[in-house]
């Protein structure tokens, strides 16, 4: 009943010293504005460049922001502090976007600016966290031992820009901000550019590849503890009596019949200990046995996997001869078990042809297929054409990786061999392949995007 809501940011009607000050000799800046206003994680979104060694102070009281510098500010330099949105109206929590505070120290404002782009080497997407750096001491340990010289946030397309630069030489890195804007865990993304940049009034911009050099060691839930013995406090005589079964189900990847292009999982309660492989018979329905097959078990011993290059629309079984395996509290089976199953038939496949413009095969273009976030397959590109006849009905994610030596895989970068990373170029609109149908798409690898306004 209060009328229309508010939507208007809140505007700045004096600032004290002026914005773009120069000889800047003040402790204190005053801004106000024209309604009272909040400050927002101030402390996280306001970025000071230079960095300053001491956090100014900053508080704020009704229309006004005060900000106290504790720091001692460097002659003949131009200091810019960006709130983003760190300030905010009371009423409605309007941010005031893009304001930045400059002052100089001299009698000249640094002028110089430099924009780019960070993206994922693995996958071609954005990680907006990341922190952009320039580093002036041109030193490789410089990004391991000391502080930027300035940092910047990313859109969330993952563009950056720097302004109010000093002219000079730079290199740049950009790096995930645990609190410490220093390279010292591999573990972490980082991208690092090869080439020192000589940033003035037109530079052009870069692009920028972030990796993990090594995957943190994740620690085992299960390491050190005691093996399973199925009794377990205030369990009931009949809990305990089913905990003592071995259990285990087949796995058709959600559907009743198998998708010849996986594998068949059996799926344990408890990690299995032993297993013996001549006590499983592969068959089909008149128990002639079947050869060309494996089986593998994964790393966390609860998933047994059948590999073979199944048949459409066929019927097979299995049959688990008593004892064919036993689990970590040393329970197994106790009599033999027949499991039928079939797979899919053509109808329950869609043709696939991807027309893929923009393909520079020097590059030794791989086409990966991700469903759910998983790689369900990937294929080396020797035309602009792919073709299947059979593929699996479901949604895609689409990516093609520059396979640089030729191995297959996407392979890390290493910032201490001056390595980069291997690029995968990620297309940013999925497919539906749809059963029983011819599902064509016409796909433009080059489609540019442009940074956030």
């Amino acid at each position: 009943m209060g009328g229309a809501k508010d939507t208007i940011s809140p505007t700045l009607v004096k600032a004290a010293p002026l914005n773009f000050t120069p000889n800047f000799k003040n402790r204190t800046i005053e801004l106000i504005f024209d309604e009272y206003v909040e400050l927002n994680s101030v402390f996280e979104k306001l970025i000071i460049n230079p960095a300053m060694e001491k956090f100014p102070l900053i508080d704020r009281k009704l229309r006004t922001v005060t900000i106290k510098i504790k720091d001692t500010l460097e002659a003949n330099t131009t200091y810019s502090l960006r709130f983003d949105d760190a300030i905010r109206d009371v009423n409605e929590g309007n941010p005031l976007g893009n304001f930045t505070y400059v002052f100089s120290t001299g009698d000249k404002f640094d002028s110089a600016s430099f924009s780019g782009r960070v993206l994922d080497a693995e996958t071609g997407k954005v990680d907006s966290t990341l922190l952009v750096l320039l580093h002036n001491n041109l030193a490789d340990s410089a990004i391991e031992k000391l502080k930027p010289r300035y940092i910047t946030k990313m859109d969330g397309k993952g563009f950056f820009r720097f302004d109010y630069l000093a002219p000079g030489k730079y290199n740049v890195y950009a790096l995930k901000d645990e609190g410490v804007k220093r390279y010292n865990d591999s573990a972490l993304p980082f991208a690092f550019h090869n080439d020192v940049i000589e940033i003035s009034d037109s530079t052009p911009p870069v692009e920028m590849l972030f990796f993990k050099a090594k995957n943190r060691d994740v620690a085992d839930p299960d390491a050190g503890s005691l093996p399973e013995t199925g009794a377990k406090k205030n369990m009931t005589e009949e809990e305990i009596e089913e905990s003592k079964k071995f259990k285990y189900q087949a796995d058709f990847g959600g559907s009743g019949n198998l998708d010849i292009f996986s594998s068949l999982h059996l799926k344990f309660e408890k990690p299995i200990k032993t297993f013996d492989s001549s006590k499983i018979l592969f068959s089909d329905t008149l128990f002639k046995p079947i050869g060309g097959y494996n089986f593998q078990l994964d790393s966390t011993a609860k998933d047994l996997s059948l590999n073979y290059k199944w048949k459409l629309d066929t019927w097979y079984q299995l049959v688990f001869l008593k004892g064919f395996a036993a689990d970590s509290a040393g329970i197994t089976t106790t009599k033999n078990d027949t499991l039928r199953f079939k797979t899919k038939g053509e109808a329950d496949y869609g043709s696939i042809k991807l027309e893929l413009a923009g393909l520079d095969f020097t590059q030794n273009p791989v086409l990966v297929m991700l469903e759910n976030n998983k790689i369900y397959k990937s294929f080396p590109l020797k035309s602009p054409v792919f073709n299947d006849k059979l593929f699996k009905p479901a949604e895609y994610e689409i990516r093609i990786l520059l396979d640089r030596n030729n191995n297959g895989i996407w392979d890390t970068g290493d910032y201490w061999k001056k390595l980069q990373p291997e690029r995968v170029l990620a297309i940013e609109k999925k497919i539906t392949v749809k059963a029983n149908w011819e599902n064509e798409f016409l796909i433009d690898i080059n489609a540019q995007e442009e940074p956030d306004k």
